[in-house]
């Protein structure tokens, strides 16, 4: 009877609750993006700051709001025991601009438990001067070897000594803290009562050869997601600046089949079989900006595959594909040889089509 007298079927009230639950959801899913977009064209580094924040333990999503905020002009700060926090946040002095400094927390292997602690003797006792002053100020039972090993490696020690140096003390820092808090907790003259100068000669880590730029970058990115303090191409920059012709954040600009030359450091390999059989790879390229794949066919994988491997720094020329997805770089020609480099000879410029 009700679907008499209203007119409508079954079928015809499910297919209108369906469309307009759609059209509710459009309309708030609309309400959001305005939001955010206002947010992020109005308070930039606020927003930023936030949105890492939530997804601080997501290297991955992090590394990629850290390339955001490079091209946004917003400077991203290495981790530091003396002026990070839990999060991710804004730091201001009077002789640089405003930046976000990397939040504890987001490092790989450091507990909430650890960064808590750390912070908790950092605001009883002020800010850490040296090596010795962390170790007896925090009791570095309650960090862990292992967190305080990707502490040093991240970076959050760096104004305590050379990172190379910090790591071979791990051990004996952390049992002379131990003892330290013991004795404290036990209401017993701590271990290093009246004796701070020898105490401080004995676990200085002096100025041993540090490890290769290479290498701390390498940390950074195995435990933050990405480089912060600097990146693998930034020295080669005078070179590669007059050869490259769009930047990562630029490719979504290009139009199909646009002839490109783009150059940054290989992070990912992945080699496949084409339907003949034959080796092909995709090759994620990161430059400065962010990143950008790159696609070699079998007849040119063939011949570059040996030395195409992750951390080398390469440039690449190629058509631009949008057709399937993120846009692609079809690579015709691809080299590492840097400093000789000829594979962007005869380039159209941008925007033109090779012939």
């Amino acid at each position: 009877m009700l679907e008499r007298r209203s007119g409508a079927s079954r079928a015809d009230r499910r297919n209108s609750a369906r469309y307009g639950f759609n059209r509710a959801h459009a309309a708030a899913y609309g309400a959001v993006a305005v939001q955010t977009a206002y947010l992020k064209a109005n308070y930039p580094i606020e927003y930023m700051t936030a949105l890492m924040s939530v997804f601080r333990e997501d290297p991955e999503r992090t590394a990629g709001y850290k390339t955001d905020c490079r091209r946004m002009g917003i400077g991203v700060l290495r981790p530091s025991v003396n002026k990070s926090g839990l999060d991710f946040t804004i730091e201001a002095s009077s002789d640089s601009p405003e930046a976000i400094r990397y939040g504890l927390g987001g490092i790989k292997n450091v507990g909430d438990g650890a960064v808590a602690h750390i912070i908790e003797a950092r605001e009883q006792e002020g800010e850490l001067s040296d090596v010795v002053d962390f170790m007896l100020s925090v009791d570095l039972r309650r960090v862990g070897k292992r967190a305080l090993e990707s502490l040093i490696k991240a970076g959050a020690l760096d104004n305590f000594g050379p990172r190379l140096g910090l790591l071979d003390q791990i051990d004996q820092l952390s049992h002379d803290s131990g003892k330290h808090h013991q004795a404290l907790s036990a209401g017993q003259m701590t271990l290093f009562a009246g004796e701070s100068n020898g105490i401080s000669a004995n676990h200085s880590p002096g100025q041993p050869m540090d490890v290769s730029k290479r290498q701390q970058l390498a940390w950074e990115r195995e435990l933050l997601g990405a480089y912060v303090s600097d990146h693998p191409i930034a020295p080669k920059m005078d070179i590669l600046n007059p050869l490259i012709s769009h930047y990562s954040s630029e490719i979504q600009d290009a139009s199909q089949n646009e002839l490109v030359i783009v150059a940054g450091e290989v992070t990912v390999v992945r080699a496949t079989l084409t339907r003949r059989n034959e080796q092909m790879a995709f090759v994620s390229l990161e430059d400065l900006q962010g990143e950008i794949e790159l696609v070699i066919f079998p007849k040119l994988w063939t011949d570059v595959s040996e030395w195409t491997k992750e951390g080398s720094i390469v440039v690449a020329k190629g058509k631009v594909d949008k057709e399937r997805g993120d846009p692609k770089v079809l690579v015709d020609k691809i080299t590492d040889n840097i400093e000789r480099v000829k594979v962007v000879s005869n380039i159209p410029a941008k925007g033109e089509k090779e012939a």
